[in-house]
């Protein structure tokens, strides 16, 4: 007899099975702030933070305030969390105070934050705190991550007043790159003055600054001296490329002499992680006459190269050889091995079924993964191993294997209704209601599969 068809409910992990917090004592807080400040213990703060967030103590908001000033500027970032995770209404009165806390990080932090709660008028703060930053180039990258990229013009024309002639490439790379990102449409026009201070006097800017110029300009759209720009793609070292690509990646339109450059350096540096920034560039671009060089990469020993080399090949339309997807099956990235059975599947090939059920057996990080991907094939032979994921440690590997199970279901049974649910089955139950549950399921399963 067929069991009706319920709609199945998956508890989070982290809500309905979470353990109430404990409370912090009033006597800890002090403690418990300056470990979250702490210099050089990123666990201890880490730790500090988890319990601070849990319960959210009133008076931790007045010791914050007076402690952040001074914190490790690797723990603002934490701080700063912990403070929004509060009520506006408890958050909101403490940042107003630590925008006057003489830490110019802190400061522009608080801003930022309370800008976008809606006070418009922080932004003048904002870019008064960016025309006074000190010189030092670490206290000027920690004030732009805590800009957390706002789009406000005075910031944008304050940010741009830091480009000046002998100014670092790494300082440079900074600026451009956060320009960019909050695409400041006065940007191009500065970085072209500058390389033209650079041209009348080349003591002004070195070759690598005057290239990072160069490449923000294509990004944002400009025509380069083509010759050079090739010239310098290819022969770039893979630090000067690993700059350069952030930029070139970004870019709506890459001339087919850029791209073919692109290929050359991807030619000599086919070892290591740049090779995935190129891939990536030319899958994003089109550039079909990669693929050569780009399937190369597919057995890479990297794994970001090779997925990097996978998704390409997708993207340029370089999978109707199902040769290369074989060759992936075996490749000993699971990621890579599963990308490449699913795609066979999309292809009506279910070569690849095989080896998901294998990873899944194997169990492992990618397993969870791999039973999303299983349950994909609609196959009765998929149901038996979905069944035993019903069972396993991980929440994420059970939930996976309900969903799954339900999408299989239906398209084996259209005509009946099915309903896990009805056993008592929950992905975020016990282990014994769990087992009971599944015993359940496997002897329906048992039932229809007999016949």
């Amino acid at each position: 007899m067929a069991i009706p068809l319920l709609r199945i409910t998956v508890l989070i992990l982290g809500s309905a099975l979470a353990l109430p917090a404990p409370l912090v004592a009033q006597d800890d807080l002090p403690k418990l702030i300056a470990e979250l400040g702490h210099k050089t213990d990123s666990q201890l703060r880490y730790a500090a933070y988890r319990k601070l967030l849990a319960t959210k103590p009133p008076k931790a908001m007045t010791l914050l305030v007076k402690a952040m000033p001074t914190f490790a500027v690797n723990a603002l970032s934490l701080a700063m969390s912990l403070m929004q995770s509060y009520p506006r209404k408890v958050s909101e009165p403490a940042l107003r105070k630590l925008v006057k806390c003489g830490n110019p990080v802190v400061e522009i932090g608080s801003a930022t934050i309370l800008y976008r709660f809606g006070d418009k008028s922080q932004a003048s703060h904002i870019a008064k705190l960016l025309a006074q930053a000190p010189a030092d180039y670490y206290t000027r990258q920690l004030m732009l991550s805590r800009l957390s990229y706002l789009r406000e013009p005075s910031v944008q024309e304050a940010v741009r007043a830091w480009l000046r002639p002998g100014i670092t490439s790494q300082e440079l790379d900074t600026i451009l790159y956060h320009l960019l990102l909050v695409e400041d449409p006065k940007a191009a026009d500065a970085a072209q003055h500058l390389l033209a201070l650079g041209a009348e006097d080349p003591s002004k800017l070195k070759d690598e600054t005057k290239l990072l110029l160069e490449t923000f300009l294509l990004a944002r759209g400009r025509k380069p001296a083509m010759d050079a720009m090739v010239k310098a793609i290819e022969t770039a070292s893979t630090s000067d490329f690993s700059r350069m690509q952030k930029y070139l990646s970004r870019a709506e339109r890459l001339d087919r002499k850029i791209l073919a450059a692109v290929v050359v350096f991807l030619d000599n540096n086919l070892e290591g992680h740049t090779a995935s920034y190129a891939v990536r560039i030319l899958g994003k671009h089109g550039y079909r006459k990669a693929l050569p060089t780009i399937r190369k990469l597919l057995g890479s020993k990297q794994a970001q190269v090779s997925k990097a080399a996978f998704e390409a090949l997708r993207e340029l339309g370089g999978m109707s050889d199902k040769s290369s997807l074989y060759q992936l099956l075996d490749s000993e990235h699971v990621d890579i091995a599963l990308s490449a059975a699913d795609t066979l599947r999309r292809l009506d090939d279910h070569t690849g079924m095989a080896r998901v059920l294998e990873i899944v057996k194997e169990g492992g990080t990618k397993r969870s993964e791999a039973v999303r991907i299983l349950a994909e094939f609609r196959d009765p032979r998929v149901v038996v191993p979905l069944l035993v994921a019903l069972e396993d440690k991980d929440l994420n590997v059970r939930t996976q294997a309900v969903s799954g199970l339900n999408k299989v279901f239906r398209c084996l049974y259209p005509y009946k209704r099915v309903d896990l649910a009805s056993t008592g089955y929950q992905a975020s139950a016990g282990a014994t209601k769990r087992a009971i549950a599944v015993a359940n399921i496997r002897a329906w399963w048992g039932r229809i599969n007999s016949k």
